[in-house]
């Protein structure tokens, strides 16, 4: 009889230290109501849509590892490790600073954004290829200023 409060005190320890002593979460507002938020350090960041205009969480619009993102009041664009790991890494064009072999490049459409009827679905394009990127971004009429402003975020 005596282990039920035992166990129910291990559980209830447990609980609150995966609820106060990890590391708090760190957030970088990009535009509107957009957010990279990440735990631990910055090489595990993720954009959020943050619909409550809080501070943090939200719905996600792309999963980690973002590495590099550039934004302006119509679309962000981001470079995402899918597999979070630095072994192969190749140059940046033009910049000094180095991303994954395998890259995801991520164009966001916000122009249309509104907090109750817009779509990650809808608005978030991926690609696995640096012509697809840029055909799709001609397309959009993303502009060419528009360039990777955080990059290497650890």
């Amino acid at each position: 009889m005596k282990k039920r409060p035992t166990l129910s005190l291990i559980f209830s320890l447990l609980f609150l230290n995966s609820c106060f002593l990890n590391k708090p979460e760190s957030v970088k507002h990009l535009v509107k109501d957009f957010n990279l938020s990440w735990q631990t350090h910055a090489r595990n960041s993720m954009l959020y849509v943050n619909l409550d205009h809080s501070e943090y969480g939200g719905i996600k619009a792309i999963d980690k590892t973002i590495f590099a993102v550039g934004w302006n009041e119509d679309f962000i664009i981001a470079l995402q490790d899918p597999q979070s790991t630095k072994t192969e890494e190749i140059e940046i064009e033009n910049t000094g600073a180095y991303q994954p072999k395998d890259t995801v490049y991520h164009i966001v459409d916000i122009r249309e954004y509104h907090v109750y009827y817009w779509s990650v679905k809808e608005n978030v394009y991926s690609f696995e290829s640096t012509a697809a990127f840029q055909a799709k971004r001609s397309a959009l009429g993303v502009p060419e200023s528009l360039d990777f402003t955080l990059s290497n975020l650890d």
